[in-house]
């Protein structure tokens, strides 16, 4: 794909939107290729899911967390970027990948979170490496120097000989 085939990017925000590199790196990415962004807060744990009953503090971040994505999109907007905000709840792979689906993302940006893996998954952190598997689109994760041109891609492919995938491995 070149830049300009990209229409949707979802953006998965930890913690505050304006610190956050992989919203900086997104933000850059949809401004060169005209794209509209979608940034994505997730909270809670697998009883959300389930629709159990809800602690107040999973509540709270869910709402404190959707008022700064929006402020964070208001913003964005200002400057002339379509820009929209959700928050989901449970296992954030799980539900980026969903949001993938539903929303029509062909371009997921994560910042990288060594602190969330084991230690094999460590560069990246587990939600990193889970949605590079089970992502529908690709996963950029941008890691935590603020140099301005990545020097390094990775790219992953997955090994299974079905022919639908030996498309998406020589895609990619």
């Amino acid at each position: 794909m070149s830049m300009n085939q990209y229409r949707s990017v979802l953006c998965y925000v930890q913690g505050e939107p304006a610190q956050d590199l992989g919203v900086q790196r997104a933000v850059r990415f949809v401004r060169e290729s005209r794209a509209r962004l979608h940034l994505l807060g997730v909270v809670g744990d697998e009883r959300t899911r389930t629709h159990q009953k809800l602690d107040d503090e999973p509540r709270r971040q869910g709402q404190v967390g959707g008022k700064q994505l929006e402020a964070s999109a208001q913003a964005l907007r200002a400057e002339g970027i379509v820009a929209n905000v959700s928050v989901g709840w449970g296992q954030p792979s799980k539900v980026i990948s969903q949001k993938v689906v539903v929303g029509g993302h062909d371009m997921v940006f994560k910042m990288a979170n060594p602190e969330d893996g084991v230690s094999r998954w460590r560069y990246f952190g587990d939600t990193a490496v889970r949605l590079m598997r089970l992502c529908p689109c690709p996963v950029w994760v941008v890691r935590g120097d603020r140099s301005e041109q990545s020097r390094r891609v990775l790219a992953t492919i997955d090994p299974i000989d079905a022919p639908e995938r030996l498309a998406l491995n020589d895609a990619v």
